[in-house]
């Protein structure tokens, strides 16, 4: 049976695009809301008043647990590139399955670390771009996949998000006051990719 996620995003690398054993599960598309991107941001890890600091993406996502259930995981399955500063890209990991890291231990919360998205925000290296898709495996076996709703599926994570995320200042500090190009002292404040990016949250999903 020909599902959504072997039509539509088949192109990305061909009958290999989904993860290994695909046909032992039930692949289908997620479309309410059962898991959705919450948010995007960038973490500034070091500030130097002459040289800047030094940001690294993340990509936050969020399930519903009432829908898929306790002992969910979360996935992102796609590739990630190195970029060098003519444009020439340094490495290509292939397309991959990446578990997402639960957000401070919780069940429905997970990040996914994205890098140096651009090289405003770590000069003296590559910077980093990902394309790909997520899904959430429910205990049974079932993989919801979130998909982009533009061109093959798939969403690009990349310097246009560097900028996306620098005009929304959407940057943040573990810290308890915002300093360098930090504009927040968590991600809580910063606001949901519902009200503010339809690129990355097409439905408008929030819990």
């Amino acid at each position: 049976m020909k599902t959504f996620v072997s039509v539509a995003l088949a192109s990305l690398a061909g009958a290999s695009f989904l993860p290994p054993q695909a046909q032992a599960f039930d692949d289908v598309r997620a479309t309410n809301c059962e898991i959705f991107i919450d948010r995007i941001a960038a973490r500034q890890t070091t500030w130097h008043g002459a040289f800047g600091g030094i940001l690294i993406g993340e990509a936050y996502v969020k399930i519903d647990l009432p829908q898929v259930g306790l002992g969910s995981r979360v996935f992102f399955y796609g590739r990630t590139l190195s970029i060098d500063k003519s444009k020439k890209v340094t490495s290509d990991t292939g397309f991959r399955k990446v578990e997402l890291i639960p957000f401070q231990g919780s069940s429905d919360y997970f990040m996914l670390p994205l890098g140096h998205l651009s090289h405003y925000w770590f000069n003296d290296y590559d910077r980093i771009s990902h394309e790909g898709a997520f899904f959430v495996e429910k205990a049974n076996g079932t993989r919801l996949w979130l998909n982009s709703d533009q061109g093959d599926g798939h969403f690009f994570f990349d310097e246009g998000t560097s900028r996306a995320i620098r005009d929304l200042g959407a940057t943040y500090v573990n810290s308890e006051f915002p300093y360098g190009e930090a504009r927040h002292t968590g991600i809580v404040s910063i606001p949901n990719t519902a009200s503010t990016n339809t690129y990355l949250n097409p439905q408008r999903c929030q819990l």
